[in-house]
């Protein structure tokens, strides 16, 4: 049985994941609206939400809509996180070291998968949490040398994709819309370049490559055996990016 001790602390730990997918739902809401605005509105009837709305799920309280599939699986998910990263913090930092870099990883997700956007003041404000980790880890030079090749071999990266799209698009004598990468997924690479330090931060993009070729295969494999395939189906880049983190930040 669990010692009442126990029982405080996982209830805490349970409260603090709700208190951080809440927060969660609420930037991954008003972070890509345009123009940007700091209160949340109901995408129904465009009612200002409070954020007391987001800590108790509440529905609109103007037309009644429930909360989106996104919100419940990230508010649940983030409940999940927390107690597994309670649990199993990585050896050579804290849980409350890393909860802040977790929280930013958490948003990008979010964002990407839902919008195909990783913003540039996200990413700003992930430097800024990761910075001070990255130097307790792989002190100043690694940090700095990191960022920047985290930086060059995604640019390099985007601007083959770029190439490739305006190729396509001549090849095909119609205007190919959707970018291989976004300029979002070179900050997001620079971000982890200071986290990571070099050289792991090649590791982490090469691993990420990997993930997204398999993903992109299984998906391509789906839309055919379903006979709903169409060519040039954009991907988010961002979340492979962020597991190859991960796996680093636990086993490098």
């Amino acid at each position: 049985m669990l010692s009442l001790q126990k029982l405080v602390i996982l209830i805490g730990i349970t409260a603090l994941g709700w208190l951080v997918g809440s927060l969660l739902n609420y930037l991954a809401d008003i972070l890509p609206a345009e123009p940007r605005r700091w209160s949340a509105v109901c995408p129904q009837c465009q009612t200002a939400r409070r954020w007391s709305d987001y800590f108790l799920f509440k529905r609109c309280g103007t037309c009644g809509a429930k909360r989106s599939l996104r919100t419940w699986i990230t508010q649940i998910g983030s409940i999940a996180a927390v107690l597994v990263l309670w649990i199993y913090p990585p050896d050579r930092f804290g849980f409350w070291m890393i909860l802040p870099c977790m929280l930013y990883f958490s948003l990008v997700a979010v964002i990407d998968i839902e919008h195909h956007l990783i913003l540039h003041v996200v990413s700003m404000a992930g430097a800024v949490i990761v910075i001070p980790i990255g130097l307790i880890w792989n002190g100043l030079v690694s940090t700095l040398i990191g960022g920047v090749a985290g930086a060059v071999i995604m640019f390099l990266l985007y601007y083959l994709g770029e190439l490739f799209r305006r190729w396509i698009s001549r090849a095909r004598h119609e205007e190919v819309v959707e970018e291989a990468l976004g300029f979002g997924d070179v900050t997001l690479s620079a971000v982890l370049g200071l986290l990571l330090g070099w050289p792991k931060i090649t590791f982490a993009i090469i691993t990420a490559i990997l993930l997204a070729g398999l993903a992109s295969s299984l998906y391509l494999l789906t839309m055919l055996a379903r006979k709903k395939y169409l060519p040039f189906t954009a991907i988010p880049y961002g979340p492979f990016l962020l597991i190859g983190a991960v796996v680093l930040i636990y086993l490098a």
